[in-house]
């Protein structure tokens, strides 16, 4: 599921990446569902998905917690139509961005971490466009950014909404998304992490792509993460933002 507010210049190759991420050999007997959230477009982001023929549901929140809510409620509600005896532990939800583009084996790679037992997975991000941001910058970003990470280099402290799925089961035990504008992504991970007996990964094995703009949709966004990397020193930025839709 990919929530988008305005996203037409993006939103084509986050699709892209999708529909690879879909077709990947991996998920042969797999049912697979893409759902874009437009929350309020104004643009082209529709017409993207039509070209596409990727389903649309359209919202006003201009909310990405809401809007991911939105999202994954119209998704459940899909399947318990068409499977109505289906387990809530068979049902998979993963969301991304649309300013982010999915590794093929995206889905792949979270199914079978949900088929050893995992109730949700927490991926990262990886950034390959830092066009306008100074070569220190990004140092410094990515010096703080691996610095979160424990000594173990397959695990990390991250949460990104551009990257994360759920099991069905857990994500109901928690109340689902948190309905709010900035920071969702981390306040499920907060969630799910009181819950002692969920499985929650944040694994460096599951990734995705994103552009380092500068153009924040929403203060405190990533974007704006960003930007305070420009500046020398290290306030202890909370980098766990992600890359907004």
């Amino acid at each position: 599921m990919v929530p988008a507010h305005d996203e037409q210049d993006l939103i084509g190759a986050c699709l892209d990446a999708l529909g690879e991420a879909v077709h990947h050999p991996g998920l042969r007997g797999v049912d697979v569902a893409v759902l874009v959230v437009l929350d309020d477009c104004g643009d082209e982001s529709a017409r993207h998905c039509r070209t596409r023929a990727v389903p649309t549901l359209a919202v006003r929140e201009r909310n990405v917690g809401r809007a991911r809510s939105r999202g994954f409620a119209h998704l459940i509600s899909r399947v318990a139509a068409g499977m109505p005896a289906i387990h809530p532990r068979a049902v998979w939800l993963a969301t991304t961005d649309a300013d982010s583009q999915v590794s093929p084996d995206w889905i792949t790679t979270q199914v079978e971490f949900a088929r050893d037992g995992a109730d949700a997975v927490f991926g990262v991000v990886d950034i390959d466009d830092w066009d306008g941001f100074p070569a220190p910058a990004q140092r410094r970003f990515l010096r703080h950014y691996r610095g979160m990470e424990p000594a173990d280099s397959s695990r990390h402290r991250h949460a990104h909404g551009a990257n994360l799925g759920i099991r069905l089961d857990a994500y109901n035990r928690v109340g689902g998304i948190p309905p709010l504008s900035v920071g969702e992504d981390n306040a499920l991970a907060a969630n799910l992490h009181r819950h002692l007996d969920l499985r929650v990964l944040h694994t460096t094995a599951v990734r995705v792509t994103t552009s380092a703009r500068r153009d924040s949709r929403v203060d405190g966004g990533f974007a704006h993460v960003l930007s305070g990397f420009e500046q020398p020193g290290d306030p202890r930025r909370q980098v766990s933002a992600r890359p907004r839709s």
